[in-house]
């Protein structure tokens, strides 16, 4: 099933004991949550007392390496079959006040995002490994709050869990006022690819992604990226259909192209970046404009996910 960004899940909340509750998790499906070695997401939570100042409402990492807490919240990853116990860095601790009155302070009316990173050292499920052979057992994370241990989240550890990124920020954050969201391709200069400023034949793009898994060399969780470490070998699909959907690369009129580089983004945490040259588009292939959204709908497949870019390419 294809990854995509969510913002809000507020049905999905887990009801039972008192205190934190998780809303949702970055990404859909919503439970179990799938995440990655060294993916960025973002939890929702409900419960929690603490209550941010207004205006920003919001506690984010001023340096890197990441801190492993944030407005008194920390998070800890455990693996019941590894028995690893992995402290989780944060890059931001931010609310939304979801009541009537902007003035409210209630720890009752807040929504808060904690945007983290899942450890590098996360073991991933295996899957060809059939049931009941689990070498992997429980995985789940845990919230503390002001050194209070809250409930524990049960998540499903993936080698990947693909997700472009798009322009539409943070976690709770509106977007640029590109609707709808743009997925982050760009020229070798760093400029967006757009209808205004298609790709062209031959040139390098660029998409920037999170959830690829394990790296080659192993980098450090919570720290900038050095430039060279490697990802898993991806499959890249390209479609020349008009406003083409994201599907699972193998149905529908696609071909598989080889990128030039799938590697974490020097400088950056967490975040992947996949290089490919773009070829001649077919004859047939039409401009961008006149209802045609998009020429070109590129697919990134891992070995268990997949999610993709819709784009522009220049037809002349």
């Amino acid at each position: 099933m294809r990854i995509t960004i969510v913002l809000l899940l507020a049905c999905q909340v887990l009801f039972g004991q008192g205190g934190i509750a998780l809303v949702g998790a970055g990404y859909v499906n919503p439970i179990p949550v799938q995440v990655a070695p060294g993916q960025v997401v973002t939890f929702f939570l409900t419960g929690l007392q603490t209550v941010l100042p207004p205006p920003d409402r919001a506690d984010r990492a001023p340096t890197v390496p990441l801190p492993l807490q944030l407005a008194g919240i920390s998070a800890a990853l455990s693996q019941s079959g590894p028995g690893s116990n992995l402290a989780v860095p944060l890059f931001s601790v931010e609310q939304l006040d979801t009541c009537s009155d902007p003035a409210t302070m209630s720890p009752d009316c807040m929504l808060t995002a904690v945007t983290l990173q899942i450890p590098f050292e996360m073991v991933p499920r295996n899957p060809l490994l059939m049931a009941p052979v689990d070498l992997i057992g429980t995985t789940a994370i845990t919230f503390v709050e002001n050194g209070v241990v809250g409930r524990s989240f049960q998540l499903s550890p993936m080698m990947d869990a693909v997700h472009v990124l798009t322009n539409c920020g943070d976690a709770l954050s509106s977007d640029d006022g590109a609707l709808p969201c743009q997925s982050l391709v760009t020229h070798a200069d760093g400029s967006l690819v757009s209808a205004s400023a298609p790709a062209t034949t031959g040139e390098q793009l660029v998409i920037y992604v999170y959830g690829l898994g394990a790296t080659t060399p192993a980098v450090a969780t919570g720290a900038p990226s050095p430039w060279g470490a490697l990802a898993n070998t991806v499959r890249i699909d390209l479609d020349f259909r008009p406003n083409a959907g994201i599907s699972r690369p193998g149905y529908g009129v696609a071909a598989t192209y080889q990128p030039t580089y799938v590697g974490l983004a020097a400088g950056q945490i967490g975040m992947f970046q996949v290089n490919f040259q773009v070829p001649q588009p077919p004859a047939s292939t039409p401009p961008c404009g006149g209802g045609v959204n998009s020429n070109l709908t590129v697919t990134i497949q891992g070995s268990q996910s997949f999610d993709g870019a819709m784009l522009c390419v220049a037809t002349q």
